[in-house]
């Protein structure tokens, strides 16, 4: 109806031309325009209200088959007797007004052999809503909704008429497919659902519910890599993306785009049969080979499988959902989380691999294994959701590279497993049950991952039974685990850990990267049998630092341990392992060991500014406050350029603790290029060793000045006759022999650069018996003291020694 005028009906009035027809559905009034001037008794409509009862009778547009009568349609319109009109323009002239069709929720008037007076096209009704100024066509202004679809045989196979709902829209060219309140119960889940490209299934938040018939479920399923799920994105006609399996291509044909789920709930929970069977799965809402799409505030309880599946996309947001209880009742192996995501490696084209996904403000509960498992996805944000009592992990992460799996053999690049997850609040204990978590958050990746993990509360994690989830060993239930194969970069920071109880061999944060930034974290109440940081790289590393962090009330072996493949024939260098300003109470043993292999080099090894309080604090044995190992006792080919120990304060619970332990052993007396040891407080009165356990060069070179030592002389009075060979560790030597003879005086082989040392004639006697010290000073040779009571004062530059007084 071309240039259709809108207005008011008045009541008992005549129609005249532009006149509404008001038609209500569910209490919301819609009005449809009457094309020419036509004179109409007002009696013949009905009140309004009659106007809902076209939800069970009306049919798709143009479609009349399903009505009894002209009459029924006219009825279910909310019209009075048949009414005869003059009619003209786009619908020609019409006698009379006996039947009816419908798009979505808007009655259009159909002429008696059933066509639409628009001319049957959905685009071409326009409509003017109250108080609006500019008309909309109907595929711009409505929602279509499911109940619309039912059938007038009151059929409930409500995934048929869902599906006949989308299809529909799907044939517009897309739009919103509205399912109001109610409860859908019965769901046959023989087949998905299927929504294609364009589509947003929109519901009431927690008030449009499935419940699932369980006894329908198939062996068989139309798209094998999703398995089975109450509704999926795919192509309803030729069921694309079927066929697909890891490694192959992907393409334009075989993406769905611009899907979004809201507001629909999916609830299992009254269910109380037996666990599905082998080859048997089902998920809830699945989001298969999809660019663009969303799952918001929907929620998941109790599904065999994972309430929300997500695989291989771009362009994703899963947010606001709550899932509860999901993965219980697969009797096999499965994807059984609470949230799915596991992406992409396209075997041909690395612009089909996922990428972009955003995982927020979820309440995910007491899944079979991860609330939340991410794989495969470039830049991956997992932030402020909530995830209690999840039986495995909280987060569960991954990323392949070549070489890693057979399938990823033959691409020929990576996906990066790029991350943040922060603000996520990890509790691993699930009431109900009395089931633990056995870890909180791990990530593992083939290569290249860049994942910065912050902010995060990990909490009643205990895995001392020795559970390793999923196969992985390595982590042993840890708090956090970032495990790398090769190389990439972990930021673990600012995150509180509380109860948490790794396995035997497991550490509250254990990392295997290339470079790796531990800073300001907190733990408490945590128990580790290894240590509070396990860095256990398999190749080496280049940089870790650790700083900021502070562990009350332990108990735990170590801060922390770094062991590198110790006895293996592997290089590993280390540029840099810096510990800086932590803060740590009782420690069992130490406070950080360090175990290096066959040809490590370290260019820099500092520990500055940290606070231990009760080291050996349970009497097992101490490691000191730093332990140094080598690989092979053999080999010593540990090599360590810069060693610095300064300002640290430690007090022990032990009577017998060691400051620094070097292991003579496998240590060799050269490894430790440039010492630098000074400033600390290491300990109490009750020590009974204040040096280094090592060969004699090293433990000669360790100490300096200022180390807080009860009763250590920085400087010594030489009475013994003889030569006097001078060590790093003194500052004045005074020459005072009990018979007076000349003095030879050898100076240090390892020197901190720069420090001062005095060497002075103690007896006076030093015109008759002069001092000589061995060395160019300033160019002199073999410099003499040859003044009673003289002394010289001299550094060294790192080249030559040069006289200060």
């Amino acid at each position: 109806m071309a240039d259709t005028k809108i207005s008011a009906l008045t009541n008992g009035g005549t129609v005249q031309t532009g006149d509404m027809i008001p038609v209500a559905r569910g209490g919301e009034n819609r009005r449809v325009a009457v094309g020419s001037a036509a004179t109409q008794d007002s009696s013949a409509f009905a009140t309004t209200e009659q106007g809902t009862k076209a939800d069970s009778a009306l049919q798709p547009a143009g479609n009349l088959s399903g009505l009894a009568s002209a009459a029924t349609a006219r009825t279910n319109l909310g019209l009075g007797t048949a009414a005869t009109k003059a009619a003209s323009g786009a619908g020609g002239t019409v006698a009379s007004v006996s039947g009816a069709a419908t798009v979505g929720r808007l009655a259009r008037f159909a002429d008696t052999s059933g066509t639409i007076l628009d001319g049957g096209s959905d685009s071409a009704l326009s409509i003017l809503a109250a108080g609006s100024t500019t008309e909309r066509t109907l595929a711009v202004r409505f929602k279509v909704n499911v109940l619309d679809f039912y059938g007038s045989n009151g059929s409930l196979n409500h995934r048929n008429a869902w599906q006949a709902a989308i299809n529909y829209v799907s044939g517009l060219g897309g739009g919103v497919v509205y399912v109001p309140p109610g409860t859908y119960s019965g769901w046959n889940v023989a087949s998905p659902l299927i929504i294609p490209s364009n589509i947003t299934l929109e519901g009431v938040k927690a008030q449009s519910i499935i419940i699932p018939d369980l006894s329908t479920i198939t062996l068989s399923n139309i798209y094998p890599l999703a398995a089975g799920a109450v509704m999926i994105t795919g192509n309803p006609t030729d069921g694309k993306r079927a066929g697909i399996t890891s490694g192959q291509s992907v393409t334009d044909s075989t993406v769905v785009e611009n899907v979004h789920i809201r507001g629909l709930t999916i609830d299992n929970s009254a269910y109380s049969g037996p666990d599905l069977s082998a080859n048997q799965s089902l998920n809830g809402f699945s989001i298969v080979f999809c660019h663009n799409f969303s799952v918001v505030d929907c929620e998941a309880y109790n599904l065999p499988s994972s309430g929300i599946y997500c695989n291989w996309g771009r362009n994703g947001v899963i947010q606001r959902n709550i899932v509860d209880h999901c993965g219980h009742l697969l009797g096999h192996l499965g994807s059984r989380n609470g949230i799915s995501s596991s992406g992409w490696i396209d075997g041909d084209d690395a612009s089909f691999a996922s990428q972009g996904l955003l995982i927020a403000d979820n309440i995910v509960t007491r899944a079979f294994q991860e609330g939340i498992q991410n794989s495969n996805w470039k830049g991956t944000i997992i932030r402020n959701n909530v995830l209690i009592g999840n039986w495995e992990y909280g987060v569960e992460g991954e990323s392949i590279a070549p070489g890693i799996t057979s399938t990823s053999l033959t691409y020929g690049y990576e996906v990066p497993g790029d991350t943040i997850l922060e603000g996520n609040y990890i509790d691993c204990y699930d009431v109900e049950s009395g089931v633990y978590g056995t870890g909180g958050i791990i990530w593992s990746s083939g290569n290249q991952c860049k994942i910065v993990i912050r902010d995060n509360v990990i909490r009643n994690l205990d895995n001392t039974a020795g559970i390793a989830s999923n196969g992985m060993a390595f982590t042993s239930g840890s708090g956090i685990t970032v495990q790398q194969t090769d190389n990439g970069t972990a930021v673990i920071e600012s995150n509180y850990f509380e109860n948490v109880k790794p396995g035997a061999t497991g550490s509250i944060v254990n990392l295997s990267c290339e470079h790796m930034v531990v800073a300001g974290n907190i733990a408490s109440n945590c128990l580790a049998t290894s240590a509070f940081l396990g860095v256990l790289p398999s190749k080496g590393f280049k940089t870790l630092i650790v700083e900021r962090n502070k562990i009350i009330n332990g108990p735990m072996f170590r801060f922390g341990y770094i062991t590198c493949s110790a006895g293996s024939s592997s290089t590993a260098a280390a540029n840099e392992i810096i510990f800086r300003d932590n803060f740590v109470t009782g420690l069992a043993r130490s406070f950080i060991v360090l175990n290096f292999p066959n040809n490590a080099t370290v260019t820099r090894l500092s520990v500055k500014g940290n606070e231990c309080v009760n080291i050996n604090s349970n009497g097992s044995g101490s490691e000191g406050f730093i332990r140094l190992i080598g690989g092979n006792a053999s080999a010593k080919t540990l090599a360590v350029s810069r060693f610095e120990v300064e300002r640290n304060s430690v007090s022990y619970a032990g009577a017998t603790a060691y400051p620094i332990i070097v292991d003579s052993g496998s240590v060799a007396d050269n490894a430790l290029t440039s010492v630098h040891v000074y400033g600390n407080n290491f300990g109490s009165t009750n020590l009974t060793n204040k040096t280094a356990i090592g060969t004699p060069a090293i433990c000669a070179a360790l100490y300096e000045d200022d180390n807080g030592f009860p009763g250590r002389p920085n400087g010594r009075v030489v009475i013994a006759s003889g030569a006097v060979t001078m060590s790093n560790s003194d500052t004045l030597v005074e020459i005072a022999k009990t018979v007076p003879a000349t003095t030879s005086v050898t100076l240090p082989t390892k020197v901190t650069p720069y420090k001062q040392f005095t060497v002075k004639d103690g007896a006076g006697n030093a015109q008759t018996y002069p001092i000589t010290l061995t060395g160019t000073f300033d160019g002199v040779v073999n410099p003499t003291i040859s003044e009673n009571y003289g002394a010289l004062t001299f550094y060294y530059n790192g080249t030559t020694w040069r006289i200060t007084a």
